[in-house]
């Protein structure tokens, strides 16, 4: 499954605009879901030197004067629990910027923990999906203030973060943020939020009982968030299906896109997209 993570890397410059392609970007996005135990085996397998020290957050390794770190999406009870924590934090001292608290926290932590690694590299490539999405957009401010580097980002079905202010600071950032259109959390701030509210509450009852986490971030974001979205969105999908408008928020259609926001779902689509 991961034999192309290095053949893409390095092909990558050549093929497409980006710094590493969307393949090898969505790869390490799900290898990032993996146990500390599996992704060194995977990492010996494939001559790569995967940093796993704090694999239940993040994987990190640097090539050519490249440090590329790789959030992990919603694995455990506490990352369900930085989800939820959605009150408002200003960023660093800037009073009129605010970001997500939860997804904050976490990108200053792992901020801390990889400074002499960031110090050393020339660029920064930040890659991750849902929660590890979100939390690699603010690690990546983070970065930028404090070291005026290049930094790219690759998020996948990850929900927006801060302000306009915030929004407004990342706007030279390169971001690829790729977006299924039937993702219900990806699309959050398309949809009527009391209608959004109304749906959700009926579909925790129905949903599998390991759903609800995902459920419930969704009802707090709903509830409080009014975040917005920046970089370049790049659409993609497993099968041929429009935008979800507003108007279709059925109950199944909502289940559909609590499913197509799982990371299988990124794999399966943007390897259709940009080859096998």
């Amino acid at each position: 499954m991961y034999k192309y993570i290095l053949i893409f890397f390095y092909l990558s410059a050549t093929l497409f605009s980006f710094e590493i392609s969307p393949i090898t970007a969505v790869n390490l996005a799900s290898l990032s879901y993996k146990t500390k135990y599996e992704i060194d085996q995977i990492s010996k397998k494939q001559t790569l030197d995967i940093n796993t020290t704090h694999a239940e957050d993040f994987i990190f390794f640097s090539s050519k004067d490249r440090l590329i770190v790789t959030f992990s999406g919603s694995k455990n009870v506490q990352n369900w629990h930085t989800n939820i924590s959605i009150q408002e934090s200003n960023f660093l001292d800037m009073l009129k910027v605010k970001v997500h608290g939860g997804f904050y926290r976490e990108a200053q932590e792992a901020y801390e923990i990889l400074k002499p690694e960031i110090k050393k590299s020339k660029k920064i490539i930040i890659i991750g999906h849902s929660l590890g999405g979100a939390v690699g957009q603010l690690f990546g401010a983070l970065c930028l203030v404090a070291s005026h580097k290049p930094i790219e980002i690759y998020s996948f079905g990850a929900p927006p973060v801060g302000n306009e202010e915030f929004v407004k600071i990342m706007k030279d950032v390169k971001h690829y943020r790729f977006r299924h259109p039937r993702d219900v959390i990806a699309n959050i701030n398309t949809f009527d939020r009391s209608l959004l509210q109304d749906k959700l509450n009926y579909v925790e009852k129905i949903l599998p009982q390991e759903f609800y986490p995902l459920v419930r971030t969704l009802q707090i974001y709903v509830q409080r968030a009014n975040y917005q979205y920046f970089g370049e969105e790049i659409l993609v999908q497993s099968e041929q299906s429009n935008q979800q408008t507003p108007e279709e928020l059925g109950i199944l259609m909502l289940a559909k896109g609590i499913y197509y926001h799982l990371i299988y779902e990124y794999k399966k689509a943007v390897t259709q997209k940009y080859g096998s």
